[in-house]
């Protein structure tokens, strides 16, 4: 089944054929989030009827299987609409109507960045990102003069678990220099986009 703009459920089932994804339809808006970005979910079935259950199913990024995260019924048309929050990573939907399963479409998020000061000069950076242990975040300040971004330093996330890490650093700069973090894509691997923080001022 060639990736479109959601689809999909059903444990284990083979890809569904281009008739079957014509009988069910799934889309999704946004197609890229940020942590707890709701996503809206939204299709027909081809009959036009009320009533009919769809079945959402996802797959997660560097999973080889989906599971059944939401449902919904159909309103008079045969269109149904459902809210999914993204829990995890990048993560493939499609949607189970019957025998028939919808195209897929790839929902892709950011690395969520978080960027705390502990006290003068001191912050502390947090990644939330699947394998995001001992990877580099990378500390930008803001240049007036040239209206950029340019990094500082880079930060190795050395405290957390699987799900999350964070490190403490410092920032010589004048006060009143803005400053933020970003974890780029060569730290990110398939599963996350690259992430940007909140902005501070030292």
């Amino acid at each position: 089944m060639a990736a479109a703009v959601v689809g999909g459920l059903g444990l284990g089932l083979e890809a569904s054929s281009g008739a079957d994804a014509d009988r069910v339809t799934l889309q999704a808006r946004p197609l890229v989030v940020s942590s707890g970005t709701r996503v809206t979910l939204f299709g027909s079935v081809d009959n036009g009827r009320a009533g009919e259950d769809i079945k959402v199913q996802a797959k997660d990024c560097g999973r080889d299987f989906f599971r059944v995260v939401s449902g919904a019924v159909t309103r008079e048309g045969g269109q149904w609409m459902q809210f999914y929050w993204l829990p995890g990573p990048t993560t493939t939907l499609r949607a189970i109507w019957n025998d028939a399963t919808s195209a897929e479409v790839t929902i892709r998020r950011h690395a969520y960045v978080g960027l705390r000061k502990r006290s003068a000069g001191r912050f502390e950076v947090t990644v939330v990102a699947r394998a995001a242990w001992r990877k580099r975040a990378l500390i930008q300040r803001f240049d007036r003069r040239l209206g950029t971004w340019q990094a500082v330093r880079a930060v190795v996330l050395t405290d957390g678990t699987f799900g999350w890490a964070s490190a403490m650093f410092t920032v010589r700069a004048p006060k009143g220099t803005r400053i933020r973090a970003v974890f780029p894509r060569s730290q990110t691997g398939p599963c996350y986009l690259p992430g940007t923080s909140n902005t501070l001022t030292t």
